[in-house]
């Protein structure tokens, strides 16, 4: 279901607004759309430029078969970005409706604009920063239907003061000027090491010190690419990320004598997410990967707790030598 995998990360605003956003999203898991229109309205008055929150309303009270409601958010959403509205069954119960239909053929004659457009992925650089030192690499690949944009803007400050380049590529995925996803990933694969490589030509990088987050979607693009090419990254940070054995199976026994770590984050409502990440800390540490699962109660498909403390807890463990 693809109101599962829409989320505003990083904001802004305070703590608030992901807070708001985690109990939509909690919310949505468990099939109580009423609340999750509630907090993501809530989430959408802070920050009103976010097309995937209008998405997420509009898809909560399709659902629910308000078709008005449903209509006006829906418009609200490719305003602001988002065109990939045809085939999402979460839109079934407005499809018919004429307002719908023209919604439609407004959304593909952009969405067309906006695949011709070149996507340059976003880099954010530490204070002062000084290219004859070496500096770490973090790369973070965000949502379905997010973008760098949205989800770097609390991010870019917390990384980079950490010492970290950022670098926040789009997905391989054009579903509007502010919402991508992944796809396959083979292509995902070969677009995140090119952009390495680039990287890598441009500015001072710590080859041995390249971390790989993802969340959702870009978090099981993150587990797989990352267990695929342990000699390129040190350590993998997913958020929500569905860890799916086949594209990884030929690729185990590389991790062998390698220093990978992996941490994990996943909220206790999202069942099949979670049992995906405690099958995935069974495999990785029968090959020697250093693996942390953190399982948050109460919590659903969604970011958990305050973003900046969670990945600071990550970057803890990946940097303790005891572990």
């Amino acid at each position: 279901m693809k109101i599962l995998l829409f989320i505003l990360l990083f904001t802004n605003n305070s703590s608030k607004i992901s807070e708001y956003i985690t109990k939509g999203m909690t919310a949505c898991t468990e099939k109580d759309y009423r609340n999750g229109i509630k907090y993501f309205k809530m989430a959408f008055e802070i920050d009103t430029t976010y097309a995937a929150l209008a998405y997420n309303i509009a898809c909560c009270y399709s659902l629910l078969n308000i078709k008005d409601s449903a209509i006006t958010w829906l418009e609200k959403a490719v305003n602001l970005g988002l065109y990939m509205i045809e085939e999402d069954p979460e839109l079934d119960n407005i499809r018919n409706t004429p307002q719908y239909q023209i919604l439609l053929l407004k959304a593909k004659i952009l969405l067309e604009e906006a695949k011709k457009k070149e996507w340059k992925p976003l880099v954010s650089l530490p204070e002062n920063y000084n290219p004859s030192k070496k500096y770490p690499l973090f790369i973070a690949l965000h949502g379905f239907g997010d973008s760098p944009v949205n989800f770097s803007k609390r991010l870019k400050k917390f990384i980079t003061d950490k010492g970290y380049i950022l670098l926040c590529p789009y997905g391989t995925e054009i579903f509007g000027t502010t919402s991508f996803g992944w796809g396959e990933t083979e292509k995902c694969e070969k677009k995140i090491l090119k952009e390495i490589e680039k990287i890598k030509k441009k500015y001072s990088v710590n080859e041995n010190n390249i971390i790989l987050m993802g969340y959702s979607q870009g978090g099981s693009r993150a587990f797989s690419i990352g267990i695929r090419n342990p000699d390129i990254f040190k350590s993998l940070i997913i958020t929500a990320g569905y860890f799916t054995e086949e594209d990884v199976k030929d690729y185990l026994e590389n991790l062998k004598g390698k220093s990978l770590k992996v941490y994990m984050m996943v909220g206790e409502k999202d069942k099949r997410v979670k049992e995906s990440s405690i099958k995935a800390k069974e495999i990785l540490k029968k090959y020697g990967v250093k693996v942390h699962l953190e399982i948050y109660e109460g919590v659903g498909h969604a970011f958990p707790g305050e973003p900046e403390k969670e990945i600071e807890k990550a970057l803890e463990f990946i940097e303790s030598k005891n572990e």
